[in-house]
């Protein structure tokens, strides 16, 4: 368990994932390189499998990469936080009354060579920049210089995902 990793997820819970505020969740540092595709992986949400759920108590798991916590500022902790327990959906309620937990994907899946190609062309793509538009240009600076300085090297890990995030696919080998 990462008791520092949930000290800082609390208050996104509290603050953007209220939904989240009632459910068990195991937040775990998984050591070594994680890699997929080439991509640094830098968290997994995951819904626990039934036997976790029967062993721990705990009904999700958020699984952080090692090395990118350390590296992390706080800022960009909580935004790695806030995209993972972005995945949870709120529950829904079973036919015995028991709360079933679900993984949303992410709302923009695209190459950054297609938008300079072909340029803005969809909902979702205005939807991304309307949100990009809030941010401030300082932030922006900050992240591309972090993103220029990053390397991370070690051996792929055999899991299929093609971003650097991973997604609802099942991480523990059993029905979700």
């Amino acid at each position: 368990m990462a008791p520092g990793v949930k000290a800082v997820a609390d208050p996104i819970i509290s603050s953007y994932h209220p939904h989240l505020q009632e459910a068990s969740i195991a937040y775990l540092l998984r050591r070594g390189t994680w890699k997929s595709r080439g991509q640094v992986i830098t968290g997994k949400a995951a819904i626990a499998p039934e036997q976790w759920r029967l062993l721990s108590g705990c009904d999700l798991v958020l699984i952080i990469n090692e090395m990118v916590w350390q590296v992390l500022g706080d800022k960009g902790r909580e935004m790695l936080l806030d995209h993972e327990l972005s995945h949870f959906t709120p529950p829904t309620t079973d036919k015995d009354g028991s709360l079933r937990w679900a993984i949303r994907e992410h709302d923009l899946q695209e190459f950054s060579e297609v938008v300079k190609r072909h340029g803005v062309c969809t909902g979702d793509h205005r939807r991304l920049i309307e949100a990009a538009g809030q941010l401030d240009l300082e932030s922006l600076g900050t992240l591309t210089a972090q993103e220029e300085g990053e390397s991370m090297g070690g051996e792929d890990d055999d899991m299929d995902d093609d971003d650097g995030f991973m997604e609802g696919d099942d991480f523990f080998g059993g029905p979700q």
